[in-house]
């Protein structure tokens, strides 16, 4: 499926692998932002469809945890992700942090937001430290 955003089209079709590679490339060089989509697709998932956008935000980070990528990767789609969708992603979350040091130093750079406070909990109680 391809949506408009803007004179943009945004992607869904893409693989998570695909969409993965795109932000990562994306991350590295602004220039090529417009023309892959990674940064709009992975967004849009954050809303849609946060199973999925949980998965791509684990493959960008097990890919790629250069302190450009996981600083945007963090602050950006997973505190979206907890924000809207907490609830419906908090086990995943805790499940990845115990099971991945990667992910689990990713947690530490997410901020609180509008995140409900339960949740809120849940994730100040899996990372390791916030950065």
């Amino acid at each position: 499926m391809v949506k408009s955003v803007g004179v943009l089209s945004v992607s869904i079709d893409l693989s998570d692998n695909e969409i993965a590679e795109r932000w990562i490339a994306e991350r590295k060089d602004s220039t090529h932002r417009q023309l892959q989509g990674g940064f709009r697709s992975l967004n849009k998932l954050c809303n849609e469809d946060p199973a999925r956008a949980l998965q791509i935000i684990e493959l960008i980070a097990n890919k790629d945890s250069s302190d450009p990528v996981i600083e945007v990767l963090a602050a950006g789609p997973l505190e979206n992700l907890l924000v809207k969708h907490g609830s419906a992603v908090i086990d995943r979350i805790e499940q990845l942090a115990n099971e991945n040091p990667v992910f689990r130093m990713l947690m530490g750079g997410v901020w609180q937001r509008e995140t409900d406070s339960d949740v809120w909990e849940r994730v100040v109680a899996v990372r390791t430290k916030a950065w």
